[in-house]
């Protein structure tokens, strides 16, 4: 008989604690959910009109803005040409911002990740002219894994106390200076495309590359193949990373001037026109009308405009 109490009473305990054990599991999945959201955002990014953020190397904001789906970069109340793949790679990066997991819980941990009002970046997104997310940016951690490594983000949205990991580039984005964001282009040309190229020089310096059966040629000469495609590769995708936006070029006469041209491509000019000595010179492009480009400490004008004898057999 007390076998069969102590049976009947082990059974119930068991059912219990079974219980317990479903309970808690059932409580701690519902409170997961609660405080932990993986999707802090889903853009519609095909409808996004604008984006500011507050870079730290900049004093004050920053805006991509998209009228007419053409887009410009706003800053110190100017206007500017923008990097389109730049605001691709940012699209891309806030399409799904989904968390990995909390990296913390209260305002105690701001600074760590720096997503506090003074040390993130703070990020505002809006869709057909209506905010619909701000976004604290913070500090960026890496780790290993068994193809290379991977990057996460430290994120909070504004209002929350809560800082997520999301694995994402989105703080190298966009935490840098305006310079970062505008279109460098100076030329970009397909250099199969490429018939000939023409060089004015002061004296009697200058010369015509052009294409033949026979190769590039330089004034009919014959030319080395591969300092030819090494300048071919430099002139097909050419781009400044220093801006002159006081210079004033209408009185200004080019010293070096190129002009490539070829099937299927409209001409490009690029120029060079005497500066400082810091400057040296300043580089435009009839592919990027309007903007300046320093030579400066990057040498630009050396790369663009090479000598003759640099393209020639045995005359280096």
């Amino acid at each position: 008989m007390a076998k069969k109490i102590n049976m009947k009473t082990l059974a119930i305990i068991f059912i219990v604690l079974l219980s317990l054990v479903i309970f808690k599991t059932v409580y701690d999945n519902n409170r997961g959910e609660k405080t932990f959201k993986s999707d802090i955002a889903t853009i519609d990014t095909a409808n996004v009109t604008n984006i500011t953020f507050f870079p730290k190397a900049e004093k004050k904001g920053i805006s991509l803005k998209k009228s007419a789906n053409t887009w410009q970069l706003l800053a110190n109340g100017k206007t500017y040409k923008p990097d389109i793949n730049i605001i691709q790679n940012i699209l891309s990066s806030i399409a799904v911002i989904k968390a990995e997991r909390v990296a913390g819980t209260d305002k105690s941990q701001w600074q760590n990740f720096e997503v506090s009002d003074t040390s993130g970046t703070k990020m505002i997104i809006e869709v057909s002219g209506k905010v619909v997310s701000e976004l604290i940016i913070g500090k960026f951690s890496y780790k290993q894994t068994g193809g290379g490594f991977s990057i996460s983000t430290y994120i909070r949205p504004v209002g929350e106390e809560t800082t997520y990991s999301v694995q994402s580039q989105l703080t190298m984005l966009i935490n840098r200076d305006l310079n970062a964001f505008r279109d460098k282009t100076i030329s970009k040309i397909e250099k199969e495309n490429l018939s000939s190229i023409s060089f004015s020089y002061p004296g009697d310096s200058s010369f015509t590359l052009s294409k033949t059966e026979n190769g590039w040629l330089v004034n009919n000469e014959a030319t080395d193949s591969n300092s030819i495609q090494s300048y071919l590769n430099t002139i097909a995708n050419c781009s400044g990373y220093e801006f002159d936006d006081n210079a004033t070029n209408t009185t200004l006469t080019p010293v070096y001037k190129i002009k490539a041209q070829g099937n299927n491509m409209q001409t490009v000019e690029i120029n060079a026109i005497p500066s400082d000595s810091l400057k040296q010179f300043i580089i435009t492009s009839s592919q990027n009308e309007g903007i300046n480009f320093i030579s400066g400490k990057s040498k630009l004008a050396d790369k663009i405009f090479i000598s003759k004898k640099n393209l020639m057999v045995g005359k280096k």
